[in-house]
């Protein structure tokens, strides 16, 4: 009996279905495999691959590794590069606004420092001349490294700021700067003349003392009027403007208002911090975010009545059009000093004068905006009272002071109408 191969071949489409994938799908993996060995190898399926953990296998994961941290360095080196040409470019552009900067502040103070007629340094001397005045020195910086082991205070300055105002021309009484300590150091000395070297010294409003290879900028100012019981001459005002100002805008303006010049004196603290600024930035950078903020030394105390009467005149006749950053100049009056009607005068009170002011007058408290003086003396005069004289404290938290003729007259009107300060006193209920 013949047996063909066919009849025991299995018929065509028969077995259990998938055996042909099941037995192509490994071949067809392991190509694939192969096909992205390391190197563009291909590793044959027919047991030429290397084993694991054998030397071969080894070889290709560190040369597999090798290609992977290749490709990081580069990736890693472009990001470092972008990221350096980013830095420098910002570096380029603070380095360029800071030239900038430095070259206004530059041009500013040529404009400040501009030299004045002979006409107007007459003036100008006549009256600092007769000043009573002191000039005062300071730091930002409680001490300053002059060398690697050492730091110096501003008292250990005095000798090379005695010597550097020598050699500009402003020499002190008996040679010497007296120390003052209070919230900081601070030297004050008796200039032995008072001209236009010392003036333009002061308008500059600093001093650069070099230490071998260090520049330290010490402050230079007249002292502040504005301390209690101080007898030092009233030349100063407070400056307060939105707005910023030229130094030629503002001579312009100190000009209308009858001063001959003026001194930009920086304040002690800006930003909420302690720190002195040159007259140039007091007046190239707002000191908060509302205004410019510094005090104006005038060269007598008759200029500095003279702006203030001219100053306070404009403002309450309403005479300025606000359509120049200098029509919106306010200048005020320094602590502890007063505004005289009569003389038309900035005057500190001594102490009797304050203390005996005071046992004449009362405070009015809870006085709002729309109660007018009238209504006060009105309100005094049905209490059986007569006051010399009513003024407004327009601060925060509005007030009236009422000034008798005698302390008998203010005792009895305190008794009358309660004391402490009472809100609810009968003498300011109108209704």
């Amino acid at each position: 009996m013949e047996t063909h191969d066919e009849e025991r071949s299995p018929p065509s489409g028969g077995g259990r279905a998938g055996d042909e994938g099941r037995d192509q799908a490994p071949m067809r993996r392991a190509v694939q495999w192969h096909d992205h060995a390391p190197g563009g190898q291909n590793w044959a399926p027919n047991g030429d691959d290397p084993g694991r953990g054998s030397m071969a296998w080894l070889e290709r994961m560190e040369e597999r590794g090798g290609q992977t941290q290749s490709r990081w360095d580069r990736q890693d080196q472009a990001i470092g590069s972008k990221r350096m040409r980013a830095l420098s470019s910002q570096e380029g552009d603070r380095e360029r606004m800071s030239a900038k900067a430095e070259r206004e502040d530059n041009e500013a103070e040529q404009e400040l420092l501009v030299d004045l007629s002979n006409e107007a340094w007459a003036q100008i001397e006549q009256g600092f001349s007769q000043t009573n005045m002191q000039v005062c020195f300071s730091m930002n910086e409680t001490s300053v490294p002059v060398s690697s082991s050492c730091s110096w205070q501003l008292v250990d300055f005095t000798p090379e700021i005695i010597t550097h105002c020598s050699n500009n021309g402003v020499d002190f009484e008996g040679e010497e700067l007296l120390l003052e300590t209070k919230d900081q150091q601070y030297l004050k000395g008796n200039p032995v003349k008072q001209d236009r070297v010392l003036w333009q010294v002061l308008k500059r409003g600093y001093i650069p003392i070099s230490i071998d290879d260090t520049v330290v900028r010490i402050w230079i100012q007249p002292a502040y009027t504005g301390i209690q019981g101080s007898n030092l001459s009233l030349n100063e005002l407070e400056y307060y403007n939105g707005n910023y100002v030229s130094p030629a805008q503002l001579r312009s303006a100190i000009n209308e208002m009858g001063g001959s010049d003026c001194l930009v004196v920086s304040h002690s603290t800006y930003m909420n911090e302690k720190q002195r600024w040159t007259p140039v930035a007091c007046m190239r950078y707002a000191a908060t975010s509302l205004a410019y903020s510094f005090r104006l030394y005038f060269p007598s105390p008759n200029e500095a009545n003279k702006v203030y009467r001219n100053n306070l005149l404009s403002s309450l006749q309403r005479r300025r059009r606000r359509d120049k950053p200098a029509d919106t100049i306010n200048l005020r009056l320094v602590q502890n000093t007063e505004w005289d009607t009569q003389r038309e005068a900035i005057v500190r009170l001594t102490k009797t004068e304050r203390d005996a002011r005071n046992s004449k007058g009362i405070n009015v408290y809870g006085v709002t905006s729309e109660v007018k003086m009238i209504f006060l003396k009105e309100a005094f005069e049905r209490a059986g009272f007569q006051p010399q004289h009513i003024r407004f404290n327009r601060g925060r938290s509005r007030s009236a002071v009422a000034t008798f003729n005698t302390t008998d007259q203010a005792k009895a009107a305190v008794e009358r109408l309660g004391e402490n300060g009472e809100r609810e006193s009968q003498l300011v209920q109108f209704n």
